[in-house]
């Protein structure tokens, strides 16, 4: 899910309605899911990042960088001022650039949106829901005695900044 689809970050403790979640999601846009090869899914990882180097990136986050699932998980860091692409895992294990991966994102990313190319051309099934519906079949499987797991750790980490030292011969 691209971050510019979140439209509120307010929901209430406790028990969320239908119209809360429309509020959260309010892009009636269906979760589409997409085969595709770990090369493209870096490079969408990569594109996601590219915002990040404005100088105004902290106060207004650009809308493309992208909301993981808890199995997808990467770091990222500056080189030269540049957001660069670290490790990506998918499962526990190293992302495959040759191996094929489903990928659910919204209909807008699916058909190119935000710049994300890496998508259009895809095979691809609509699940019939959209992002509020899908958030909403998540939900109903907690109650007061099993609440939401905490977000997981880890998920997207930056480390730190890549320092270039200029090596020579000192004589």
């Amino acid at each position: 899910m691209n971050g510019g689809s979140l439209r509120s970050d307010d929901l209430p403790k406790g028990a969320v309605t239908r119209a809360e979640l429309v509020s959260l999601l309010p892009f009636l846009s269906d979760v589409i899911v997409v085969d595709m090869p770990g090369s493209l899914l870096r490079s969408a990882l990569q594109h996601s990042l590219s915002g990040l180097s404005k100088t105004d990136a902290a106060s207004k986050p650009d809308g493309k960088f992208l909301q993981v699932s808890s199995t997808l998980r990467f770091e990222w860091y500056f080189d030269y001022g540049v957001p660069t692409l670290g490790s990506v895992t998918v499962d526990g294990s190293a992302l495959d650039d040759e191996a094929s991966y489903k990928v659910a994102v919204n209909e807008y990313i699916a058909n190119g949106g935000d710049g994300f190319d890496q998508f259009v051309g895809l095979d691809r099934m609509s699940r019939g829901l959209t992002q509020a519906d899908t958030v909403a079949l998540y939900l109903a499987n907690f109650t007061a005695g099993s609440p939401l797991p905490a977000p997981s750790d880890g998920r997207i980490m930056q480390t730190p900044d890549v320092v270039h030292l200029p090596l020579g011969l000192f004589c």
